[in-house]
C-alpha cells in the first residue's frame, strides 16, 4: 500500500510540477497571474489551503515563498525497477502467519 501511495504521489507531483513549470516559463509577472495559476503554484510549493483567499492574497503568499527563497519540491519519475517491486509485493503470497492477526493471536496465547 505504501508503494502504491508512494507511486500516485509522485505520479501526481510530476504532472503538477509539469503544470508549474509551464506557468513560470510564460514570464509572466506575479501581479499579472490568475487565481488558477497561482493555486497551481502555491500547490506546488505545498502550501496549506493553496485555493484560499483572493487573488492578491495568493499574490503575496507567492511572492513571499520566492522572496524567502524557498524550494519547490522535486519529484523522480517512477523507475521501472520500483514497477517491477510493486509487482512482486502484490503477487507474493502472504501466510496467514505473517499477518498482524496471527502476530496478534500468538501474542494472546503465551
Amino acid at each position: 500500500k505504501k508503494m502504491e501511495k508512494n507511486k500516485k504521489e509522485r505520479s501526481a507531483g510530476i504532472a503538477l510540477m509539469g503544470e508549474a513549470k509551464k506557468i513560470l516559463e510564460s514570464g509572466k509577472p506575479i501581479a499579472g497571474m490568475i487565481g488558477p495559476e497561482l493555486n497551481v503554484l502555491l500547490k506546488w510549493f505545498n502550501e496549506p489551503n493553496p485555493t484560499q483567499g483572493k487573488v492578491e492574497d495568493k499574490r503575496n503568499r507567492l511572492k513571499k515563498i520566492l522572496n524567502d527563497g524557498k524550494a519547490a519540491p522535486f519529484y523522480l519519475p517512477w523507475t521501472e525497477q520500483e514497477e517491477l517491486e510493486l509487482v512482486r509485493l502484490k503477487t507474493e503470497p502472504i501466510s496467514i502467519h505473517d499477518t498482524a492477526l496471527a502476530r496478534l493471536k500468538s501474542r494472546h496465547k503465551i
